[in-house]
């Protein structure tokens, strides 16, 4: 999970956000898109760990270097840390899928 354009209107990121390892930054629709298209009978998602506000140890400034872990104040730039998010973003999804029997005909 991203939320890249949300929270960089904040002036935030997660944390993960920008890791070197990370190559493709997909978002969980993105997935939930491809998966409908393939082999899928069903599907269900559950969302988990909730971040309220960037007081959360998982948000950084922008400014914040490249392949951090959890915000630590005395080595990663300074943050606002009272901004309470007006929409539901995660931390973490959960993603079951079902798929559909395949034919070997």
């Amino acid at each position: 999970m991203f939320y890249e354009d949300y929270l960089a209107s904040y002036g935030f990121k997660f944390y993960w956000s920008d890791w070197k390892g990370h190559t493709l930054m997909i978002e969980p629709e993105d997935i939930l898109a491809l998966i409908d298209q393939h082999l899928v009978d069903s599907h269900e998602v559950r969302y988990i760990k909730r971040v309220e506000s960037s007081s959360d140890s998982c948000i950084h400034s922008l400014e914040s270097q490249t392949d951090r872990h959890e915000y630590d104040v005395s080595i990663d730039p300074p943050k606002r840390m009272n901004i309470i998010f007006d929409r539901p973003i995660y931390k973490e999804f959960e993603l079951t899928i079902k798929l559909n029997k395949i034919s070997r005909h």
